[in-house]
């Protein structure tokens, strides 16, 4: 396993995307890959690069940063080479014997863009499962129980002689808590035949954004949410924007079911150059364009101003329904963090707060549940203690904002969390409350998602301080 540490990368990535409303973000990721060729060329997926303004890497957990370019990318197939400055690098080989359920694996990377690399087991729990998400649609994926985590994303999944299996690149299938169970890879056979294009400076299944599914049910609105758009590309030469919501491409209707099936499916089914007819929705200022891809450009022709209005305002109470960045792509943070704001006193809406920052309140009945959100700036680690009175019965979970693109979620059962808050200790001496603790590492400038369920039976209060140096909320 030598060379499997050898030969995985920690990325880094700058960018600078848009959100659905206009608002410019700033962004900073981490992801992993692995290195395939002497030269430096390096795999990893395409959300971990995409949208990128420049890439460092940190190869074999050495702490010199080297400078990479992006070769090729697959959008549908979430795979990305890149080049990495230098050569003479070790390289990993593919697997070339069967994948079969038992078959025991290896995933290596980078979780959480910790520098340190990790290395966990397990098997192959599935030869064949489904690959669709709301960043990619795979059509070849292996499901397998070595645990991975955010920032894993882009490494590879190994033997126990170190070759390549697979590419890690999701967590699905979650236990009662909440927690993942069941990670997914990209399959050999689907990546290596990508992966021989992409590393000739081909795009596949690609027309150049950094696109995310869309889906707001209520309002019965879906589509490709554009976070940014590639110079030069095809998706720039027809005049899409970042902020733009692809609404329909060859007359089909795109992410109806929150996946990015339909978009891929279309692109799969034509050869790159086709004309495609595409409907473009610019919500920054309500108009709708229609143009090609390949073809005429981008006009408008209706002003569609009441359909950006509800897909943009018509939201739960203090929410703000925006898709995020995927799986190890931290969420687009904004230049200015928002201010803490207290949620309804019996539950409901999305309360936010700061870390090391002024306590805060609720009133939860029965049954019920509270969402908040906090972005973490600069922060590495986080720690929240709740006291809660009337009942033990509390959950808490901690969710990053990329596993939840639109919020509220259609089924927050089924997304994976990063912690769940204990119970634990009484700090704060009062034999009347209840003390919850979570604490875990965080990635900078990512927003994240806490929720509160009171599974008892009766209305209970609660105190959640911030910051692990106070012991009560005087």
């Amino acid at each position: 396993m030598r060379r499997v540490k050898s030969a995985t990368i920690l990325i880094e990535t700058d960018a600078s995307l848009t959100d659905i409303d206009g608002t410019v973000y700033a962004q900073s990721g981490t992801g992993s890959g692995f290195i395939i060729d002497q030269s430096g060329l390096a795999v990893t997926n395409n959300h971990v690069v995409t949208g990128g303004r420049s890439w460092k890497v940190y190869v074999g957990g050495e702490s010199k940063a080297l400078n990479a370019r992006v070769v090729g990318v697959s959008e549908c197939s979430d795979l990305a080479v890149i080049d990495i400055e230098g050569d003479g690098y070790p390289a990993l080989e593919w697997y070339e014997g069967d994948i079969y359920a038992g078959l025991p694996v290896y995933a290596a990377g980078y979780p959480l863009g910790d520098p340190e690399f990790t290395l966990t087991s397990g098997i192959v729990s599935k030869q064949k499962a489904g690959g669709q998400t709301n960043w990619a649609s795979v059509e070849g994926v292996i499901e397998h129980d070595a645990t991975i985590n955010p920032g894993s994303s882009g490494g590879p999944l190994v033997t126990e002689d170190g070759r390549v299996v697979a590419v890690n690149y999701a967590n699905f299938d979650l236990n009662q808590q909440g927690v993942s169970i069941q990670y997914r890879a990209i399959a050999r056979d689907e990546a290596r035949t990508i992966i021989e294009r992409l590393r000739e400076g081909e795009d596949v299944q690609s027309i150049g954004i950094n696109g995310q599914a869309f889906w707001n049910e209520e309002d019965s609105i879906s589509g490709i949410w554009v976070k940014s758009v590639q110079s030069g590309s095809v998706a720039d030469q027809a005049r899409i924007e970042g902020g733009d919501l692809i609404m329909t491409l060859e007359d089909h209707t795109l992410a109806t079911v929150g996946t990015m099936e339909e978009y891929c499916d279309t692109l799969r089914s034509h050869d790159p150059g086709d004309a495609l007819d595409v409907e473009v929705i610019r919500l920054a200022t309500g108009e709708l364009l229609e143009g090609q891809l390949n073809g005429r450009e981008l006009a408008v022709v209706d002003d569609d101003s009441d359909i950006a209005e509800s897909s943009t305002d018509t939201r739960p109470t203090g929410s703000k329904s925006t898709p995020e960045a995927e799986a190890d792509e931290p969420t687009p943070t904004p230049v200015t963090p928002p201010t803490a704001t207290p949620p309804p006193p019996t539950g409901g809406g999305l309360g936010a707060f700061t870390l090391w920052g002024s306590n805060f309140w609720g009133t939860l009945g029965s049954g019920g549940e509270q969402w908040y959100t906090f972005n973490s700036n600069q922060e590495t680690e986080a720690t929240l203690i709740a006291f809660v009175q009337n009942t033990d019965q509390i959950e808490i979970m901690v969710y990053l904002g990329n596993d939840i693109p639109v919020w509220p979620p259609k089924d927050a059962n089924l997304v994976p969390n990063v912690g769940i808050a204990t119970k634990q200790g009484n700090r704060d001496g009062n034999d009347n409350t209840v003390e919850f603790i979570w604490q875990g590492p965080i990635q900078r400038d990512t927003k994240y998602y806490v929720r509160f369920i009171n599974r008892g039976g009766a209305t209970a209060t609660y105190c959640v301080i911030t910051r692990p140096d106070r012991y009560d909320c005087s």
